[in-house]
């Protein structure tokens, strides 16, 4: 993964403990110069693993991501039919693609599952989604045709982190909107301290928040947080695109904004 190493040698030289550590200080240590050093910085901000702090010249330090106990399993005899992420994808992406697309008034699309592409270079870390759907749309009053990529990041409320809302917060480099979308068979937990922290992190983020009970069931799916619409470079939607994006749908696409 292109960068992987470099990413590991910065947060490694980052304090663990959430203690700030000055820009000039972090590139001594590390002895890179200037060029570089920014790059790998500007990478790790958007992707929700360090924060900018106070000190001469700038300083970063770690986000604190606090792991969250996992649900307890359904109240039920009946087996649990998903017993982790993976099986989430292919019910959840049929019911985005018939019944999600509908109630968004989403009309020219392709929907694809990118999660899984073995070892091939998708640009990144954090740079995968499980689900996306790229939207071509027109309007009566707006000129030319509109284009929306909207990812989903999926997960089993099993392998619930806080983690998950930066990850899905780093698409919005090329995302115009993002779901967090979380599998929670026993539904919302109100008055949950953990999960109105998740709520909370959308909402500073600008990322939607979606649970389902089933994700064979639309009717069991509410959008917790809307998302708000993000403005990605669209050089940065055209790579992710030509990288995630098997061909068949990107000839669609194609057709699309023709």
């Amino acid at each position: 993964m292109e960068f992987e190493q470099e990413f590991k040698d910065f947060l490694k030289n980052v304090p663990g403990d959430g203690t700030p550590i000055g820009n000039k200080s972090l590139r001594e240590r590390l002895k890179w110069d200037e060029d570089k050093y920014w790059k790998m910085r500007d990478e790790l901000l958007t992707e929700g693993k360090i924060r900018k702090s106070q000190g001469k010249g700038g300083a970063v330090a770690l986000i604190e991501i606090e792991e969250i106990k996992p649900l307890a399993a359904p109240a039920t005899e009946k087996k649990e039919p998903y017993k982790d992420e993976r099986a989430l994808y292919s019910p959840f992406l049929e019911t985005i693609e018939t019944k999600f697309t509908k109630d968004m008034g989403i009309k020219g699309f392709i929907c694809e599952n990118v999660s899984s592409q073995g070892r091939r270079n998708t640009g990144g870390l954090w740079t995968r989604p499980d689900a996306v759907i790229v939207a071509v749309n027109t309007f009566s009053y707006y000129p030319g045709k509109v284009m929306d990529i909207i990812t989903f990041e999926i997960k089993h409320y099993r392998d619930l982190s806080i983690s998950g809302v930066f990850e899905t917060a780093s698409q919005s480099r090329y995302a115009t909107k993002s779901y967090f979308c979380l599998y929670l068979p026993n539904g919302w937990l109100e008055d949950s301290e953990e999960y109105e922290r998740i709520k909370n992190e959308c909402e500073r983020f600008g990322v939607g928040l979606l649970y389902f009970a089933d994700p064979k069931n639309y009717d069991s799916y509410e959008i917790i947080v809307e998302p708000e619409r993000k403005d990605p470079d669209p050089s940065d939607m055209n790579t992710f695109i030509s990288i995630q994006i098997n061909d068949k749908n990107k000839n669609k696409i194609a057709e699309l904004l023709r």
